[in-house]
């Protein structure tokens, strides 16, 4: 039986200048589920997302979403949630302002209380974005990203800059995202954090995939692979 997938990428090939970003990616993102991306910096993984997002003219390959559509097709943005680490919200509108901006580009929005209490956002609904600490913002940002009900959310970074308790929140409302039915993206540096939430990992290098599989398939072997990677990046 084939696996049902929520995006994929044949033969993705994309520079900048003389640098190479991707080097023939080929990958099947599972639906359902939560991917965690994991990769040093510089692998690859912000312009695959772009790509996946549109963001990005494609240079070569293909990207298929939700089987048969582009990422540039105007119906698939209404159907995917974004959260990326650079926001580009408005600072002086309040959490509520935002959330009603965010809300009223979707045709059935999530409700505003569920979406405070699973972010965490109880008691700043009022309180500017600029004003809030960066651990608040990013938890605003993950309310935004969910605030249309998305059947796919690509999540870049979510926990970075969380406390402990609000980072477990976090991951219970990307669990209870999953449990839903909804198609999780999550890009990540932290191995805990994979080992947590993910169903299937991808690890990119320098553009291209060394692993692509179920999480309970990758063993300790997945540990070596992303400490040699981190290492590497530090040397």
């Amino acid at each position: 039986m084939t696996r049902a997938t929520i995006a994929t990428c044949r033969q993705l090939r994309h520079a900048y200048g003389p640098t190479v970003a991707l080097d023939g990616v080929d990958l099947a993102l599972p639906a359902g589920q939560v991917v965690a991306l994991l990769g040093p910096n510089g692998a690859g993984k912000t312009t695959l997302i772009h790509l996946l997002l549109g963001l990005l003219p494609l240079q070569s390959g293909e990207i298929r979403l939700f089987g048969t559509t582009t990422p540039t097709d105007p119906g698939v943005r209404r159907r995917i949630g974004t959260m990326l680490q650079s926001s580009g919200v408005q600072g002086n509108l309040t959490v509520l302002e935002l959330l009603r901006l965010f809300a009223s580009f979707y045709g059935a929005p999530d409700e505003f209380a569920a979406l405070v209490e699973e972010a965490g956002l109880q008691g700043l609904e009022h309180r500017r974005f600029e004003r809030l600490s960066g651990g608040q913002q990013q938890r605003v940002l993950f309310a935004l990203a969910a605030v249309g009900r998305p059947d796919w959310l690509l999540l870049d970074e979510p926990t970075t800059g969380l406390d402990p308790a609000a980072r477990r929140q976090v991951w219970r409302a990307i669990e209870a995202r999953r449990a839903a039915g909804a198609s999780i993206l999550l890009c990540t540096h932290m191995m805990d954090e994979a080992r947590r939430l993910a169903d299937h990992v991808v690890v990119m290098d320098r553009g291209r995939i060394l692993h692509d599989g179920p999480l309970a398939d990758a063993g300790e072997d997945l540990e070596e692979l992303f400490f040699t990677l981190t290492e590497q990046e530090a040397a």
